[in-house]
């Protein structure tokens, strides 16, 4: 049984999801199905067990433990320079930021199709919370497909 099935078998409601800390990959999962994708803060790699074999995956963490605990290569986002993918993820890195606008500068040079986000909005966090306009600011106009527990699940299209 995969990670996905494993969590499906649970429930794949919203909340059942984010409870099990996985509602990020099931929505990429339905999502990207071929083609390539950019895993940024890609932590331990989960995402790439969520998705179809055939997916191109490439994951970077600017945490050198954790990018090579998982398998990532070690680098930040803003120094990335590696060639342009299908779809780019960026699940809970928008609170490493103080100002989106040059993170989604980033992220739009290095998608040919579509951003996955998540982005958390509670302001007593010791991180940089967002609100829904700063990420509108930042990208121009993106959907808001889900919010649980004030973390908020989005996607730009270019």
């Amino acid at each position: 049984m995969n990670i996905y099935d494993k969590y499906k078998s649970r429930g794949t409601s919203p909340s059942a999801l984010f409870i099990a800390g996985t509602h990020q990959y099931a929505f990429a999962k339905e999502i990207i199905t071929s083609g390539s994708v950019l895993d940024v803060g890609a932590g331990f790699c989960t995402l790439k067990e969520w998705l179809p074999k055939e997916v191109q995956y490439m994951g970077i963490d600017s945490t050198e433990w954790v990018a090579d605990a998982g398998s990532a290569f070690h680098c930040d986002v803003m120094d990335y320079d590696g060639n342009k993918v299908d779809y780019v993820c960026a699940f809970g890195i928008f609170e490493s930021f103080t100002d989106l606008k040059p993170l989604a500068i980033k992220l739009k040079s290095l998608s040919k199709k579509t951003i996955l986000f998540t982005f958390n909005e509670h302001t007593g966090s010791s991180f940089n919370a967002h609100s829904k306009k700063e990420v509108l600011d930042a990208f121009g106009e993106c959907e808001f497909v889900d919010e649980v527990k004030g973390e908020v699940l989005g996607r730009y299209d270019l």
